[in-house]
């Protein structure tokens, strides 16, 4: 067992004590200044998360009269990078007028501010001890909408999520085709080291290696035919290959393309373990944190590729099934864990909460990755295409399919799942407006029951599985 990634579970106890400790902090505040209430807040949750190497010292102002280069109305109480925050006194928010005011202040002081392009980047809270409100803008409406919650373990860990992600990426396709690209000078160092790896384990005899090898090119040959040994389509791939391999001579293109699927189902893993990290309320501790600080990050990596994770930490026992792309760990040495390394770096710059914000973007964000990594040569010729959203929308709509939670849907050439999500989206829709709505519980045991797919594509499964996870 990994021992290092047992170590999760620490995050989240360091966060139940967090919140703990807030409690008592609020308690003391009740007749006091609501500079009081700031003070001792910030200073507790700033405190949770240096534990996590989470240090915003250089991105908070106090006092701030404008936000970047824009002046704003009065002066903000807190500011870090996109997120504006107000502390209110003990309880004021329990009057209707003041939460009205306050809400009021935060928008036509500061977030109506904030230039048209960048409003949905920014999120502003008012707090009070007793009351949290988070604003934020929606895009489609073009406005401005508030959530008012009372505080409690939940309301504070989606305070903790923004104030994490404040010096990170968010997530978007030009952002994830900038740095996880092949063209992308560490990923064509990574791909290379990973190339030269198999073909040396392959070539001197490597049982395990081999063996997995073998397996995925039985496979890939039953779906796709002879198509790799075709004099035409082997001369384009290889003319593709040498543009990333540049100092490799006599190359394969079939081991080309495996390892290819390697470090694509490798990235949909280390994203997948992190997004799960937010719903399980474990984050900021993560497991790609994890990994970066290991003493020994081939065995945390197993404990990831064997699916153990998934199945310790969420119960699903088939996310990771054995499969063909863990084969590095057989062949693991200095040369591909700095490679690693560069990859979970770059994993570990972006917030994870941003793969799940939008629905409509996080749909398209798996679709973008594999068609950034894998060249658009190289899918057109394997005849591999992406139905487009709009036309999924109207075959569905088309086949009369309402979104009803006992109507069981079957997809039996699934790909990357786009049919599957917007039959949980339109579950999700319909529950919402149903006058006899599901508890989240039960309508999660009707879609895991009743929403199947399935494909002969490995690499295909798995984002479609990911996929699943997101929706």
């Amino acid at each position: 067992m990994a021992k290092n990634i047992f170590k999760i579970k620490e995050g989240k106890e360091a966060f139940e004590k967090l919140y703990s400790e807030l409690l008592k902090v609020i308690e003391s505040c009740k007749y006091s200044s609501e500079a009081k209430l700031r003070q001792l807040t910030e200073e507790r949750i700033n405190g949770f998360l240096r534990k996590f190497d989470i240090d915003l010292t250089d991105v908070r102002e106090y006092e701030s009269g404008s936000i970047g280069l824009i002046k704003v109305k009065g002066r903000t109480d807190a500011l870090y990078s996109n997120l504006v925050i107000e502390f209110k006194k003990y309880n004021l928010l329990s009057s209707d007028a003041e939460l009205k005011s306050a809400i009021r202040q935060i928008r036509e002081q500061y977030l109506e501010k904030i230039d048209e392009h960048k409003k949905p980047n920014f999120v502003g809270i008012v707090f009070d001890g007793k009351k949290i409100v988070f604003v934020k803008y929606n895009l489609k409406n073009k406005n401005w909408i508030e959530n008012i919650r009372d505080f409690s373990n939940n309301s504070l860990f989606d305070w903790i999520l923004l104030l994490a992600g404040v010096k990170k990426k968010q997530v978007h396709p030009s952002l994830l085709k900038r740095d996880f690209a092949i063209d992308s000078p560490i990923i064509r160092k990574h791909i290379t080291v990973l190339y030269k790896k198999l073909c040396l384990a392959l070539d001197n005899g490597h049982e395990r290696a081999k063996v997995l090898f073998n397996e995925w090119d039985k496979t890939f040959r039953y779906i796709y035919g002879g198509i790799l040994d075709e004099t035409k389509l082997k001369s384009e791939f290889e003319e593709i290959i040498k543009s990333i391999l540049i100092d490799e001579k006599n190359i394969k293109v079939d081991r080309f393309l495996f390892v290819l699927y390697s470090y694509y189902a490798f990235i949909i893993k280390l994203f997948a373990s992190e997004i799960a990290c937010i719903n399980l309320k474990m984050y900021p501790e993560t497991p790609i944190r994890l990994l970066i600080n290991s003493k020994d990050i081939e065995e945390d990596l197993r404990y990831i590729e064997e699916g153990l994770f998934f199945k310790d930490y969420m119960k699903i026992d088939n996310y990771i099934e054995g499969g063909f792309f863990s084969w590095y760990l057989d062949v693991y040495d200095n040369d591909i864990e700095k490679e690693i390394k560069n990859i979970l770096k770059l994993v570990n710059e972006y917030d994870p909460q941003s793969f799940i914000n939008d629905e409509h973007i996080s749909r398209d964000l798996l679709k973008n990755l594999f068609q950034d990594i894998v060249p658009q040569r190289i899918r057109h010729d394997l005849g591999e295409y992406y139905t487009p959203d709009w036309l999924i929308q109207l075959a569905v709509e088309e086949a009369g399919y309402t979104g009803k939670p006992n109507e069981k849907v079957l997809d039996p050439g699934c790909g990357s799942g786009g049919f599957i999500i917007e039959f949980i989206n339109r579950i999700k829709k319909s529950n919402g407006i149903s006058e006899t709505k599901l508890k989240p519980k039960i309508l999660l045991d009707r879609i895991l029951n009743n929403i199947v797919g399935f494909d002969v594509n490995h690499v295909a499964v798995l984002t479609a599985r990911t996929n699943y996870l997101l929706a």
